[in-house]
């Protein structure tokens, strides 16, 4: 089983958790070289540091499916790709910040989406993408 992780760039990663004692091995999913993160107790001062640690966390994202897109509102919090080179695909939260319904042919419709970046470091910035 996996679940998502948000890592080192922001980015959200499937990822399989593995407990070994007491070091909680984070190993990536479908990255070349692989790659592994490990965390002990030891590396956590307080219950903040947990707690942030925990926030690291959830339930893997469904990806939205073609008759689905008249539920995206503007306002809404969604999980985008972003691809900044080839081959180079990462998932980001982002704010659905406008939504256009485009006419495909005369028989299909389509939507495209603006979305906001919200970045989740420590500083809380924020980037359009």
């Amino acid at each position: 089983m996996t679940v998502d992780y948000r890592a080192w760039d922001d980015a959200w990663y499937d990822v399989e958790l593995h407990m070994q004692g007491e070091v909680l091995t984070v190993k990536f999913c479908n990255l070349d070289p692989p790659v592994r993160e490990r965390f002990t107790s030891s590396m956590f001062r307080d219950d903040a540091d947990l707690e942030l640690f925990r926030k690291k966390f959830r339930r893997n994202s469904s990806q939205l499916q073609d008759g689905e897109c008249h539920r995206v509102r503007e306002g809404m919090m969604v999980c985008g790709s972003l691809s900044s080179i080839e081959g180079d695909l990462r998932f980001y939260d982002a704010k659905v910040l406008e939504v256009k319904s485009l006419q495909y042919f005369s028989y299909r419709l389509f939507s495209v989406f603006s979305l906001f970046r919200v970045m989740f470091s420590s500083f809380r910035t924020r980037r359009s993408f």
